[in-house]
């Protein structure tokens, strides 16, 4: 199984990968000013599930296909862009008209909005594939359990750190946005987050 040798310098990465701002991050973050820390903490969960969707897909070489295979790349891109554009659009339409603490019957939708934000990225594919695999070695055993061990691991990583931004920004939302003035403000400025994410994948599949 998995060494000291092993363990340590990929606990090191994976932190300074984890802390540094990506678009996890910022949808987590913007989805506590939109629906305050429940709402981080569902998104967060969300984004955690589409990490062990690819942790597993890279394990079993599927990540590896997702890379090949440029339509499916592509594809992914084109559906999380439109995804992010309508969350752009619902979060502004809306602005305002959530309460501090958010609707309990969303959260179903806080969740499922962070796992298929976090699955219509390839990039998750690409990274994996690079990454995991220098840190497995075959005299270690099994390969497969190795790659969804440190998988795994760096997800609770992210997860951790992801919540604790977002529950920050919706502690956040929850002292300013006493006023509706204020909270039609924060939840503007989640979308103008999403609306950037939207931008920044077109961006992408255009150059």
């Amino acid at each position: 199984m998995l060494t000291a040798s092993v363990l340590g310098p990929f606990l090191a990465a994976v932190l300074v990968i984890c802390v540094a701002p990506g678009p996890d991050m910022a949808f987590v973050m913007a989805s506590g000013l939109s629906r305050g820390p429940r709402g981080a903490l569902l998104a967060a969960t969300g984004v955690s599930a589409g990490v062990t969707v690819w942790v597993l897909a890279t394990a079993f070489g599927l990540g590896a296909l997702v890379t090949k295979l440029p339509e499916i790349s592509t594809a992914l891109r084109v559906a999380g862009a439109c995804y992010l554009a309508y969350l752009a659009w619902d979060t502004w339409r809306s602005a305002g008209q959530h309460e501090l603490d958010g609707a309990r019957d969303e959260g179903h939708r806080m969740f499922w909005r962070g796992t298929v934000t976090n699955l219509a990225n390839p990039k998750m594919a690409l990274f994996f594939t690079a990454f995991l695999p220098q840190f497995v070695d075959a005299d270690n055993g099994s390969i497969i359990v190795q790659f969804v061990v440190l998988g795994l691991i760096m997800q609770a990583i992210g997860w951790i750190v992801d919540a604790i931004i977002g529950v920050a920004a919706g502690g956040a939302r929850d002292l300013l946005g006493r006023r509706p003035g204020i909270r039609t403000t924060l939840d503007r400025a989640a979308s103008g987050v999403f609306a950037a994410l939207a931008i920044a994948v077109v961006i992408e599949l255009t150059v």
